[in-house]
C-alpha cells in the first residue's frame, strides 16, 4: 500500500518502463485505445508525443506495435524540441531523418507480447495510478534500483503472499533481468 503523498515516488518508475503483457502486431492507435483502454479523446487532448523504439511517431494508424517494443507517450513538451517531436506538429518535418517509419496498414496476426511503457509529465499524472494498480512488470535491476532511489521505504507497505515483504531479502534476490511483477493499491 502507498498513501496518496508516497505515488509521486513512483513516477519515476513509470518514466524508467513497466513492461506489459499486451497483444502486439497492432497499430499504435490500436494499442493505446484498445489495449491500454485509452479514450480516443484523452490520447488526441492529451498525449502530444509518441515514441515508438526511440524513434517519433506521426501516423498512428500505420506504426506497429510489435513484441519486444518500448512505448513512451507525453504531454507536450517545452520548447523547440518539443515543438519538433510533437506528433503532427509544425516542426516535424525537421525531424524526418529520425522519424519512425511507417509500416503499412496490414499488421498481420496479433499475439500476446511484452511492450514496455514509459510515460511521463502530465500523462505520467493522469495514467499513472491505474497503471500501477492494474499491475505491470519490472526487472529486479530497475526495481532494486528504484528501491535505493526511494529510500527510505517505511511509508510504504509490501505484502508478498501475506507476509509482510523484506526489502533487504528482495536486494539479495537473483538475476537482474528477472522480471517482477508489482501492482500497488494507492490510499
Amino acid at each position: 500500500m502507498v498513501g496518496a503523498a508516497g505515488f509521486p515516488r513512483f513516477l519515476q518508475l513509470l518514466q524508467q518502463g513497466i513492461i506489459l503483457w499486451r497483444e502486439v502486431g497492432c497499430s499504435v492507435r490500436s494499442f493505446l485505445h484498445d489495449q491500454l483502454r485509452l479514450s480516443p479523446q484523452f490520447v488526441e487532448e492529451n498525449i502530444q508525443t509518441i515514441f515508438l523504439d526511440g524513434k517519433p511517431v506521426d501516423d498512428l494508424d500505420r506504426a506497429r506495435v510489435k513484441d519486444g517494443c518500448t512505448i513512451a507517450l507525453s504531454a507536450a513538451m517545452p520548447g523547440l524540441v518539443g515543438a519538433t517531436m510533437r506528433r503532427g506538429g509544425y516542426y516535424a518535418s525537421l525531424r524526418a531523418q529520425i522519424s519512425h517509419r511507417q509500416e503499412g496498414e496490414n499488421g498481420g496476426e496479433t499475439a500476446k507480447g511484452r511492450v514496455t511503457l514509459k510515460l511521463f509529465n502530465l500523462v505520467a499524472r493522469s495514467l499513472g495510478k491505474t497503471f500501477l494498480e492494474g499491475g505491470f512488470f519490472v526487472t529486479r535491476k530497475t526495481l532494486e534500483d528504484f528501491i535505493r532511489w526511494s529510500q527510505p521505504m517505511g511509508d510504504i507497505q509490501a505484502v508478498l503472499g501475506g507476509a509482510p515483504f523484506d526489502w533487504k531479502a528482495f536486494q539479495a534476490g537473483k538475476s537482474a533481468d528477472e522480471l517482477v511483477r508489482l501492482r500497488l493499491k494507492i490510499v
